[in-house]
């Protein structure tokens, strides 16, 4: 008899097409049409498998193509279909495709490093701003004052302009943003001898007046507790403000003062004011 699919010729009792696979039932070839589980009226064939040329319970006919028989699952090739094909996606011959993924960074990890920002950055402010305001005593020719521990001495000089002027030990002590200049007067030079009976009070607001009329830019704003706040121009030009205050032993005078720059005041004023009344003569 011939296969109703394809034409070709089966042999009796044969119960698949060589050629095409295409179930014979018995019907077509005569072999019966009572035999458990097979027929058109369930719809199924004699194994129990409805699919077309599935049959797991027998080997496949000679000449059967490669896969005949085999269950289909989703996306893996069903029968007389090539290897790698996925009936969902295309033909698939073994080749994927690089995937580019834009790489993110998590909010959490952007958050965390604000905050590490932020904290180094007032850990900073703040180490700067104790190193300027933290003092330790320092021991000077004759007496010792509390001065900000980031101050170092220099060579000498100081932008007040004294050193040519004055016939005594100059030292200066500077940071960044301030300056503090102690000139010593000794009593055994006989220009200085009268002063040592003059209270330290009067013997500061002596000094303030020489110095307004010494150097012109020079002037006094205000007497408290023995200090004189001042004002003037330094070597640079820059617009200075300071507190002055003399102290003596039995040997010489000091004129104590400490600077900065006119725009700081608010900030220094009251650390400069402290520093001058921690001095204590020797």
């Amino acid at each position: 008899m011939k296969c109703p699919i394809c034409g070709a010729e089966v042999g009796f009792g044969e119960k698949f097409c060589a050629e095409c696979g295409n179930e014979i039932r018995a019907e077509q070839s005569g072999f019966g049409s009572n035999m458990q589980g097979q027929g058109m009226y369930n719809n199924t064939n004699m194994y129990g498998n409805a699919r077309y040329g599935q049959s797991p319970n027998m080997p496949p006919p000679q000449g059967a193509p490669y896969g005949y028989g085999q269950q289909q699952s989703y996306g893996q090739p069903g029968f007389g279909q090539p290897m790698g094909y996925n009936p969902n996606v295309g033909v698939n011959y073994g080749y994927a495709a690089p995937v580019f993924q834009k790489k993110r960074t998590s909010a959490g990890k952007i958050i965390l490093i604000i905050v590490a920002v932020v904290v180094i950055g007032f850990l900073f402010i703040l180490g700067v701003g104790l190193y300027h305001t933290k003092t330790k005593t320092f021991d000077m020719n004759g007496f010792s004052i509390d001065l900000p521990m980031s101050m170092k001495e220099n060579d000498g000089s100081s932008n007040i302009g004294l050193n040519s002027d004055i016939d005594a030990e100059i030292k200066s002590y500077t940071d960044s943003v301030r300056e503090f200049v102690y000139i010593k007067y000794d009593f055994s030079n006989e220009d200085y001898a009268p002063l040592k009976y003059v209270a330290d009070d009067e013997l500061t607001k002596m000094i303030a007046e020489e110095l307004e009329v010494s150097l012109d830019s020079f002037k006094t704003s205000k007497t408290q507790n023995g200090k004189i706040s001042f004002t003037f121009e330094n070597l640079s030009e820059q617009k200075m403000y300071g507190q002055m205050k003399c102290v003596k032993n039995d040997k010489s005078f000091y004129l104590t003062m400490f600077m900065c720059e006119e725009d700081s005041k608010d900030i220094y004023a009251e650390g400069m004011e402290k520093s001058l009344d921690s001095i204590t003569v020797k």
